[in-house]
């Protein structure tokens, strides 16, 4: 089965936004798996921007979370903490739930 079929019956869009040759972002929109499951999308930096995580959801508030997680014993990427914060800063976009990126860095799958 293709990527694409699976991606399909699991309810799954998986893409990969180049903004250089050293930085990208992998992400992932699961449309709820269940009837009435609510849609929601993860965002994850990489090369100069590993560590930035954006998260989202179709709750009637439509807020983005953005945090910066990096694994112990990790590294970040070099410009990773300044996008943190500057997305953080603007208006509609908050630090996400700390339950929610506890679930997204267990079961991390991304490209």
């Amino acid at each position: 089965m293709s990527s694409t079929s699976f991606e399909r019956l699991n309810r799954q869009l998986r893409f990969q936004m180049r903004i250089s040759p050293t930085c990208w972002y992998d992400a992932i929109v699961e449309y709820g798996r269940t009837p009435g499951g609510n849609p929601h999308f993860y965002i994850e930096g990489g090369g100069d921007d590993w560590g930035v995580l954006i998260s989202g959801d179709a709750l009637a508030d439509h807020r983005i979370g953005v945090d910066f997680y990096v694994p112990t014993g990790s590294q970040s990427g070099g410009d990773a903490s300044a996008m943190e914060h500057a997305l953080r800063v603007m208006p509609g976009w908050s630090r996400a739930v700390d339950i929610e990126l506890a679930e997204f860095a267990s079961s991390r799958h991304l490209l």
